[in-house]
């Protein structure tokens, strides 16, 4: 992802905006703001960390699954399943890019980052902008997980809500 190069640069300037949004594939990297400090996102992207969080995710062997299906996969799944992408594999895949399950709140409260991401939903009616501010206890990573959903491409999950403690 090209705004990973943008990051590594406007980070040390402390040149990071005040208010950040993101949809679709920008809410992945919204989220990865929203979650990490400025320290844990330059370690993050270093040389060697930045090809982990572009693969993501290593299985209980120790191999790379990475963010998307080979192509023959995919083609298999939209077959019989009418999408590309496995939704709980993408959920999954953003656990180790730091988003865990930080809820907006929370991660507001690590990092101090106004960040808002769009989702729309037949439930909720139009589009949405989730915050700390409007969706509290709504997890990060799940808000991704449906920002990124599409018809044909990956079904949308459910909001993830954490109750107060």
């Amino acid at each position: 992802m090209i705004h990973f190069g943008l990051l590594k640069e406007l980070i040390p300037r402390g040149l990071l905006p005040d208010v950040i949004s993101g949809s679709s594939g920008g809410s992945i990297v919204a989220g990865f703001l929203a979650c990490n400090t400025s320290e844990e996102m330059l370690v993050r992207m270093s040389p060697g960390q930045l090809e982990t969080i572009q693969d993501a995710l290593r299985d209980e062997d120790g191999q790379v699954v990475p963010w998307f299906d080979c192509f023959s996969v995919m083609a298999q799944r939209f077959v019989t399943e009418g999408v590309l992408v496995d939704r709980d594999q993408f959920l999954a895949v953003l656990e180790p890019t730091g988003m865990k399950d930080y809820t907006f709140k929370e991660a507001y409260q690590r990092t101090g980052r106004n960040v808002s991401i769009t989702v729309s939903t037949k439930e909720l009616g139009a589009t949405n902008l989730l915050n700390h501010v409007n969706s509290p206890n709504v997890v990060v990573r799940s808000a991704v997980q449906v920002s990124c959903s599409l018809n044909g491409v990956m079904r949308s999950g459910q909001l993830l809500i954490k109750a107060d403690r």
